[in-house]
């Protein structure tokens, strides 16, 4: 698992987990030509912002996850007010080779805004920074009914 990094897929890992920690990730995922960096969109959960999230695989096949928050300018492709949240995609991203440790990233975004045009976000993957791990506890097994995080109903106990 890279993504969120410190993450591990149990079962119910993505149940109850606090909203800073919800993601919605993008339609694709892009890899670089050198298959040695993937790229994709994170539109996060309602109080934060979306991002482009870069993650860097080593020689040894260890990944290394990075971000960049997206502005309502990098959305829209210029300077704008009263940004409405309005619907927005990328349609594409491109990832550069590895030139000297640094990679160019190419987002083409389009939105709904009619303010806005189709436009290209040009970043350069040291203008990242390193993606907050996240750590989810394994909930415990129970096979009775769980409301909101609570068993509400338990098994029915065994005959002794």
């Amino acid at each position: 698992m890279i993504y969120p990094p410190g993450h591990e897929n149990f079962p119910g890992s993505n149940v109850n987990v606090p909203e800073d920690q919800h993601h919605i990730i993008g339609r694709q995922i892009y890899w670089a030509a050198d298959s040695f960096a993937i790229a994709f969109e994170d539109r996060a959960g309602a109080e934060r912002e979306p991002a482009i999230e870069l993650v860097v695989i080593d020689k040894d096949g260890n990944a290394s996850v990075f971000k960049h928050s997206l502005t309502p300018s990098n959305l829209c492709g210029r300077e704008i007010t009263a940004w409405g949240h309005s619907p927005w995609w990328v349609n594409r991203i491109d990832i550069g080779p590895n030139e000297g440790g640094v990679r160019s990233v190419s987002a083409h975004i389009t939105s709904a805004d009619t303010r806005c045009t189709p436009h290209t976000v040009e970043l350069y993957s040291d203008q990242f920074e390193p993606t907050r791990t996240e750590v989810h506890t394994q909930p415990p097994v129970t096979h009775g009914m769980i409301v909101d995080g609570v068993e509400v109903m338990p098994p029915p106990k065994k005959k002794q």
